[in-house]
């Protein structure tokens, strides 16, 4: 009996009709696309001359026809082109003619977010009080993140007071989660709810305190400082942290210092330590004692003595002679402030050592700071230096296996035999992910599952006739059933990837009318943002190194930092990036992540220029180990990790990170699309 393929062949056919009608569809799309931008192109330079000429026929006409359209050429004009006295009063001239509130009243009550956006941008025009009685009244019926952070942003530039009781009860109906970025949307209103507290006092309720602390901190006055005192020491939560934060960011430093050092609040403990680094001496060095000595502020503590040592870069002695005092603990802390300047000190010292400058290898041995100790074996010193220093060093390594295993691998032989390490043990090859026996069995009952589906299903559908049949019979009728089911297998893939492009043209349309709002001043104020680091591992990349720098450096984002992970590179990328970027050693910061498992770390540079470049020196590790250590000092909410050799379009992560302002929903990662580069021109990190 022959196969009926009757109704797999119309399947395909549906299917193949379908793949049509979309390829079809986006040509339309493109087609159309293309005549709307012509004809943008034509009204903007209509709009233009109108506006330069002060034509308000032009205008009416032109309102009467794409109201919308309209209004957001003039806003865009008067927000970034700064169009002159003339035109600019030209365009508010007409925009009091029209009925705006009218209109845009009409535009709130859309479904579509991007229409009630632009409503709002386009209440901003109007100074008058209606205007902003329908900002306050979108506020309280918006629902959506983004449309309340634009409606609370031109609530705060509009120039009339808003009503300070109706604000704090629609701030308080928002989302918990959006607080402090709505806050920081109204952070233009700051000195307008100064006076205005001055005058009615305090608010009550958490909600009013954050309003207040924006105010304070926008206009700082002598007034404020025993209230943000009082609540800084009386409130155990965001309002008391934020006081704190407003105190120690807006005040003297020295007033600070003496108001809060016995505090042992984190809130106080972790910014005064930054105050003390950029007050103390390099004497006084003993006041950072409760940091070294607490471990949850350890980090902070060597963080201002990199501070002090910064600003006193002649004050050596005096870090050296702590480090070799009784307070092993202090040492130890301050060997890791300093450990940058440990090949410089040898370079210059002369035999015998001083006991100050074995202290301080003494204390970078004692914190496994193998990296710098193999970069101070590469520094040239007189042969007396040299040998002195490694005669210390056999007698330091003896009782630490881990640092001479370290070292064993990777100084060169002669070295190695000066200093009498072992010849290096074979390293095994681990697993990234380490698996126990249980794991192993699981993979495989999983593994077994999966390849016994089909003939399971096979057996239990054909069960009547498996007595019967031949083996090759059963054989013909398993590899027949097998390519039937494969034939549905591959109809059903592609019928749900056209049902995923239908629902991602459709998300991606609405994603795109909202970057059309052109919303990228007002999310790039103050911290709505996101921070990001960026992460890149780079082995060998010498050729390309600097132009992929460049490019992470011109990005167009408020708040990022760029951390290039030399992974123990054989050629000269590390020499390449401290002679372009004029980086120099800095102390070793720890980001927010932890401390994950990778390859010691040498040396960490940065630039005086470039304060968001960080270039971490490691041994090789691989990608993975790269990026760990890459991790280790990422400060940022988000992480971005490109290859080295990669090149990022300037808009890349402020259209990423907009949608996820724009998200409902707690963002976890985010993507974007990769092209390939062949055949472009790379100049200054763009193409």
């Amino acid at each position: 009996m022959a196969p009926d393929y009757s109704f797999l062949l119309t399947l395909a056919g549906i299917f193949l009709a379908l793949d049509l009608v979309v390829a079809v569809w986006v040509f339309l799309v493109k087609r159309r696309a293309r005549a709307l931008y012509l004809v943008r192109t034509s009204r903007m330079r209509r709009l233009n001359r109108a506006v330069a000429e002060g034509d308000q026929a032009v205008l009416a006409r032109e309102f009467a026809a794409a109201p919308s359209a309209l209004l957001s050429h003039l806003r865009r004009l008067l927000e970034d082109v700064s169009p002159g006295p003339g035109p600019g009063k030209a365009i508010r001239d007409f925009v009091a003619s029209i009925d705006l509130a009218g209109h845009a009243g009409r535009e709130l009550r859309s479904r579509r977010l991007d229409r009630r956006i632009e409503a709002i941008l386009a209440l901003g025009l109007s100074e008058s009080a209606e205007a902003q009685g329908l900002l306050m009244e979108s506020l309280r019926r918006e629902g959506s993140t983004l449309g309340r952070l634009v409606a609370l942003n031109r609530i705060a530039r509009h120039p009339l007071m808003p009503d300070v009781p109706a604000l704090i009860a629609c701030l308080e109906a928002g989302k918990p989660r959006n607080r402090k970025k709505e806050f920081q949307a109204l952070a233009g209103l700051g000195p307008r709810l100064h006076a205005y507290f001055d005058q009615a006092g305090l608010p009550s309720g958490d909600t009013g305190m954050g309003l207040y602390l924006l105010s304070a901190r926008s206009s700082p006055a002598e007034a404020d400082w025993e209230r943000l005192k009082a609540l800084a020491l009386g409130r155990d939560d965001e309002i008391g942290e934020g006081a704190a934060g407003v105190l120690v960011d807006c005040y003297p430093a020295a007033r600070c210092i003496g108001a809060f050092s016995g505090r042992p609040e984190a809130r106080f403990r972790i910014p005064l330590a930054r105050l003390l680094g950029l007050s103390l001496s390099p004497g006084e060095l003993e006041r950072l004692d409760p940091w070294f000595h607490d471990p949850a502020y350890r980090e902070q503590g060597i963080g201002a003595a990199a501070l002090v040592l910064k600003a006193h870069p002649d004050g050596v002695d005096a870090f050296l002679a702590h480090i070799g005092g009784e307070d092993k603990v202090r040492a130890n802390c301050l060997s890791l402030a300093i450990e940058y300047r440990l090949p410089g000190l040898l370079h210059h010292a002369k035999a015998p050592l001083g006991p100050e400058l074995k202290a301080l290898v003494s204390a970078l041995l004692d914190e496994k700071r193998a990296g710098i100790i193999l970069e101070s074996l590469s520094v040239s010193m007189p042969e007396a230096t040299r040998q002195a220093y490694l005669a210390f060093l056999r007698s330091e390594l003896a009782s630490r296996p881990e640092v001479r295993a370290f070292l064993a691998r990777h100084l060169p032989e002669g070295v190695a035999a000066e200093l009498s390490l072992p010849a290096p043990e074979a390293e095994e090859d681990k697993l990234q992910i380490p698996m126990e026996g249980r794991d192993k069995v699981f993979l495989g009952i999983l593994v077994a599952l999966g390849l016994a589906i089909f003939p399971a299903a096979f057996a239990l559908v054909n069960w009547r006739d498996l007595g019967w049949l031949s083996g090759n019979e059963l054989l013909y009728r398993f590899v027949f059933d097998f390519q039937w089911l494969f034939a549905y297998y591959t109809l059903a893939v592609n019928g749900t990837y056209l049902v995923l492009l239908f629902l991602s043209m459709r998300k991606l349309r609405a994603q795109a009318r909202l970057w059309e709002c052109d919303l990228t001043r007002i999310i790039s104020t103050g911290r709505i943002l996101p921070s990001i680091s960026i992460i890149a591992p780079a082995y060998n990349e010498e050729k390309t190194i600097v132009e992929s720098v460049h490019s992470l450096l011109s990005l167009a984002y408020p708040s990022y930092q760029v951390i290039v992970v030399n992974d123990g590179s054989a050629d000269s990328t590390l020499e390449v990036l401290v002679a372009s970027f004029d980086l120099q050693p800095a102390s070793s910061g720890r980001g927010l992540a932890g401390e994950l498992a990778s390859m010691p770390v040498r040396t960490i540079y940065r630039s005086a220029s470039l304060p968001n470049l960080l270039v971490v020196d490691k041994a090789n590790g691989g990608k993975a180990d790269a990026l760990n250590a890459g991790l280790n000092r990422a400060t940022g909410d988000y992480i971005c990790t490109i290859d080295a050799d990669s090149v990022l379009d300037p808009q890349a992560l402020i259209r990423a990170m907009f949608q996820v302002v724009a998200s409902e929903h707690e963002t976890i990662a985010i993507g974007g699309n990769v092209f390939p580069v062949n055949g472009c021109v790379v100049e200054h990190g763009h193409l």
